[in-house]
């Protein structure tokens, strides 16, 4: 059956169709509501992947951001025990320079 002919039968009022005619009416609707509800849900699940690709966009640059914030602070950290075990040499080695002289 052609398209031209399935689509005649979908103008026809439903009580002059034949048996085969029926059929195919139905048919026609069935896949009609199918790709609806089908576009419906593709709709649905194409928002909240572009939701959960905004979200995961959102995590990656705060991700990215806590990452460099934290190297900064390692390196804080790090300069900081430096410059302290630095202060702690020097007294060490003022004292033991005191107590060998004298």
């Amino acid at each position: 059956m052609s398209g031209s002919e399935a689509k005649n039968i979908l103008l026809k009022d439903e009580e002059d169709l034949t048996n085969e005619e029926l059929v195919t009416y139905w048919t026609v609707h069935g896949m009609k509501s199918t790709i609806a509800r089908n576009t419906a849900e593709a709709k649905k699940f194409a928002s909240e992947t572009k939701k959960l690709n905004s979200e995961s966009d959102n995590l990656s640059a705060n991700t990215e951001y806590r990452y460099k914030q934290s190297k900064w602070y390692v390196w804080f950290c790090f300069g900081a025990g430096m410059m302290a075990l630095g202060s702690l040499l020097n007294d060490v080695f003022e004292t033991l320079t005191a107590y060998l002289s004298g």
